[in-house]
């Protein structure tokens, strides 16, 4: 694979896999480049997830992706502490990062002038005669 790439270019300096049913593909592409680190980021606790929605088969299926394939990287993140523990206990390792999926943004003063919200119209009714159900005078 690597005698493929364009002229020029050398061995990457990491390969990123976002996703934990990724990491197979990561790992040998990570070889076949001669990377020189690999990192996995799993985002979420899948096995958790699909335990709890019943699919016991799935889970199983993740815990095992994660056992095989996570020691293989040389730094495994996720979204969350509870994640990052939870994956890191089913893999074996003794770190699993915590890069969180959300920021915290703070207020600020817009940079442009916002509209003005528009003023709520009044019904023009044209008759000057009271309207009674049953539209006698």
């Amino acid at each position: 694979m690597a005698a493929g790439l364009p002229e020029g270019i050398g061995r990457p300096a990491a390969v990123l896999v976002v996703r934990l049913y990724l990491a197979p593909l990561g790992v040998w592409l990570g070889r076949e480049l001669a990377a020189e680190s690999l990192v996995v980021d799993a985002d979420d606790d899948d096995a958790a997830l699909l335990r709890s929605l019943g699919e016991t088969g799935e889970a199983e299926a993740f815990e095992r992706l994660a056992r095989c394939w996570l020691p293989d990287a040389d730094a495994v993140f996720a979204a969350s502490g509870p994640s990052s523990a939870a994956i890191a206990t089913r893999a074996g390792l003794d770190h699993v990062g915590v890069i969180p999926n959300t920021v915290v943004v703070r207020r600020c003063t817009p940079r442009y002038p916002q509209p003005a919200p528009p003023v709520p119209r009044q019904p023009h009714l044209p008759s000057r005669t009271p309207w009674r159900p049953d539209n006698r005078p």
